[in-house]
């Protein structure tokens, strides 16, 4: 972690070296903080100008961020009787904790109507959050393929274009990503968002199989299928870290 003092402000940023990058780039988050992103060749005195050249653009977004609410923490967010978030439905997670009497017992999830049931099955000594979060998290990936396909489907069809693989993953730092074989990524914690951030991503990635690229032509798309691009954008850059287990 590098440290910064512009004046009375200090500008707290981390450095990533990558082979694939090219040039010098700084992202802030809500979470991770500041971030240069630059080539391994560039020299630290080469990034500490550029970081001093966005001082102003970095202490805005910092300020931006700091205002904005926080995630409650694991041990209220996973507990009996929480409020789990499904595409802007709310469940309330019933727990029960029960021992694992042998390896094969899994832990089972139960969803009825507006309440997901769970029965956490534990070895001795096993971390009951961390199996919480595994339990939760593996359901979450199975329902993302479920829930969010179709919608898959539907803006691919308005584009004329055929239905595109979906692959749930799960990325540090990506809502979703497209290549040239017609694959579209997308996070499965996008789940505990609204639907309709939800589909501005899925609509944003379909958009790809068109133009990859962000140019002017790609955004006119991006609001063929979602007029109110630029809201939902914006509400899952400043929103998105509190998505999270």
């Amino acid at each position: 972690m590098q440290q910064l003092r512009i004046g009375f402000n200090e500008i707290h940023y981390r450095i990533e070296r990558s082979s694939r990058r090219r040039t010098v780039c700084i992202t802030v988050h809500p979470q991770n903080g500041v971030v240069v992103k630059a080539p391994p060749w560039a020299a630290e005195d080469e990034i500490e100008l550029f970081v001093r050249q966005k001082a102003s653009w970095i202490s805005k977004h910092l300020t931006v961020f700091s205002a904005l609410p926080q995630a409650a923490p694991s041990e209220e967010r996973l507990s009996d009787g929480a409020v789990l978030p499904l595409l802007g439905r709310s469940l309330n997670l019933r727990l029960s904790v029960q021992p694992r009497s042998s390896s094969r017992q899994r832990s089972r999830l139960r969803l009825h109507e507006d309440e997901l049931h769970v029965e956490l099955r534990l070895s001795p000594g096993e971390d009951q959050a961390g199996a919480l979060r595994g339990v939760l998290t593996r359901w979450y990936r199975q329902q993302a393929r479920h829930l969010l396909y179709p919608r898959l489907a539907f803006f691919a069809a308005q584009l004329g274009l055929p239905e595109p693989e979906l692959l749930i993953r799960e990325q540090r730092s990506r809502w979703g990503s497209c290549n040239r074989r017609g694959e579209i990524r997308i996070n499965w914690r996008i789940l505990l968002g609204p639907a309709e951030v939800a589909d501005y991503l899925i609509a944003h990635e379909v958009c790809h199989l068109k133009q990859m690229n962000h140019s002017p032509r790609f955004w006119r798309l991006v609001a063929r299928l979602v007029p109110d691009y630029k809201a939902l954008r914006q509400k899952l850059k400043l929103e998105g870290h509190l998505y999270s287990l």
